[in-house]
């Protein structure tokens, strides 16, 4: 097709997130590259390759779509970049993180423009069926609002990167970890935490991926700053999410030394059972090396972490999806430590959870 021919890796960045449209095979996909929303149309197939239309849309679009007051259409007619990917790997996009299975599949990506699209432009009734996907749960939450995180104090530029790194994570977290209108988050997060869990890499892996899961609709925008002492922090995001934020870190200031002597029980438990640099990913629950002792510390010491945070039914999910005790304690340790993160910030009065009620947001 005419257009500019583009490096195939430009899609790379790009995670499936559900099937729009399932008939058999996935023929409308959902993907983010942790900021917007991206579309994948299938078009038709030939000399052995699949062709799709990709293009990104905006938030608002995504929610009319979604909501049957805008067709596929006016989606593809309104999007400002168009490329078409020829390829011959099949119709799954759901890859394992690791770039080499990419890397196995012949791709080209082209950038087109909308004019040279008429033969692959969608009709002018193709509104959202939900009968045709089983990914999507519409009676969830769909449209993210506004809401504000006070900051105070003196802040420096590589203090609002650690906020919004820390910020991030844990919004992902408490995203993935409740239902949402995407089903498939579950396998996702069933997925990462099947990944290598081996020392550091398992914290950079669970909570540096996570991200990647939340759709483009839901992922964590900033709508602006207030730079000031009183201060704040606007985006424009899920703001029950906010709020669990907000909860599990004053849970977390207020318990610290109970919620660090658990931790360290975690780890000093995997330490001498020589399982804490281990990679245990795929091994079944009732295979762990571990002693009845040692199980009933890890469990007691989740449970309680558990409790003190108020996100037993969060790490209730972390658990049902972990392979088995110690690469779920190991996740748990990583969420303490994200939050303490947020807990140093507050402490240090650059941060005011306490004060962010339901009253302080915008909605």
């Amino acid at each position: 097709m005419q257009g500019k021919r583009l490096p195939p890796d430009v899609l790379d960045t790009h995670t499936h997130i559900c099937d729009l449209i399932n008939v058999e095979y996935p023929v409308l996909q959902l993907f983010t590259d942790g900021k917007r929303n991206w579309i994948y149309l299938w078009c038709d197939n030939g000399l052995g390759n699949n062709r799709w239309l990709v293009f990104p849309t905006s938030r608002s679009l995504m929610v009319q779509y979604l909501e049957r007051k805008a067709t596929m259409r006016r989606l593809v007619q309104e999007s400002a970049l168009h490329f078409i990917l020829d390829t011959n790997q099949p119709f799954s996009f759901e890859f394992p993180e690791e770039d080499t299975k990419r890397r196995r599949h012949r791709r080209t990506v082209t950038r087109v423009e909308l004019n040279l699209l008429t033969e692959y432009m969608p009709a002018e009734d193709s509104y959202f069926d939900e009968g045709l996907t089983p990914d999507l749960d519409l009676s969830k939450e769909l449209t993210p609002s506004s809401y504000s995180v006070p900051i105070e104090g003196d802040w420096f530029g590589q203090d609002f990167s650690y906020l919004f790194k820390a910020y991030e994570r844990l919004y992902a977290f408490f995203y993935s970890t409740q239902p949402r209108f995407v089903r498939t988050l579950s396998q996702n997060l069933e997925r990462l935490l099947r990944s290598p869990w081996t020392g550091g890499y398992s914290r950079v892996n669970l909570f540096s991926m996570l991200p990647r899961q939340v759709p483009g609709l839901h992922s964590l925008k900033v709508q602006h700053i207030q730079y000031a002492s009183p201060g704040e922090v606007n985006f424009e995001a899920i703001s029950s999410v906010g709020e669990s934020v907000r909860v599990a870190t004053n849970a977390l200031v207020e318990n610290e030394e109970a919620v660090s002597a658990a931790s360290k029980r975690i780890t000093k438990t995997l330490t001498v059972a020589g399982l804490n640099k281990r990679d245990l990913s795929l091994v079944a629950d009732s295979a762990a090396p571990l002693s009845p002792a040692d199980r009933h510390t890890l469990e007691d010491a989740c449970s309680e972490i558990a409790r003190l945070l108020g996100v037993q039914t969060e790490l209730g999910t972390l658990r049902e999806h972990s392979p088995n005790i110690v690469v779920y304690a190991k996740a748990v340790v990583s969420l303490v430590r994200q939050l303490t993160k947020l807990g140093t910030l507050q402490q240090q009065g650059m941060l005011d959870f306490s004060q962010m009620t339901q009253s302080s947001r915008t909605q």
